[in-house]
């Protein structure tokens, strides 16, 4: 398929902005998670569920 380089600009545009949005709301939640794990406070880190 050959685009117009106006097309593929904005297209790497696009797709360079999605996936910085991703990788930045991965990292946000991995950070969330590790905090609340390593928390003692049990507001942040409420209990983990036995299923059992």
């Amino acid at each position: 398929m050959i685009m117009t380089p106006g097309l593929r600009k904005f297209t790497l545009t696009v797709h360079v902005t999605s996936s910085v949005g991703t990788l930045g709301a991965v990292a946000g939640f991995l950070a969330l998670a590790v905090a609340g794990l390593a928390s003692e406070d049990s507001q942040i880190a409420p209990p983990i569920p036995r299923w059992s």
